[in-house]
């Protein structure tokens, strides 16, 4: 597959200043994603679930010790992958109220529970 250098480098600057809002941004993101890599959609959710083999938020049971309950997998596609998304955010400021670099520090609208560049 030979993708145009300007169609990865507009994706990857459309999606780099994306806040931590996993639930707003990864479906259009992966939707996108396909598309720049000319590849099929999910397909729409239904009530059939033989029809449900490639989707997003696709039910799963999830038992435990003593409980079963319901889950969902972010993106599942039957016999190839299942995909979980995490946002992560920037790299978290030091305590003094300023950034590492001694920028005064902004208060930050939105978090996600990764953090950007570090193993969390």
């Amino acid at each position: 597959m030979n993708l145009p250098e300007q169609n990865i480098e507009q994706f990857l600057e459309r999606w780099k200043p994306s806040g931590g809002s996993e639930h707003a941004n990864y479906q259009l993101l992966l939707i996108e994603l396909t598309e720049l890599l000319d590849l099929e959609r999910p397909f729409p959710a239904t009530d059939d679930v033989a029809n449900d083999h490639y989707r997003f938020e696709r039910p799963v049971t999830c038992a435990h010790t003593h409980k079963r309950n319901t889950g969902f997998i972010d993106v599942y596609r039957g016999g190839h992958f299942v995909l979980e998304t995490k946002h992560g955010v920037n790299q978290k400021k030091n305590r003094s109220g300023s950034l590492v670099d001694g920028t005064p520090e902004r208060k930050q609208k939105r978090t996600g529970h990764g953090v950007r560049g570090t193993a969390a």
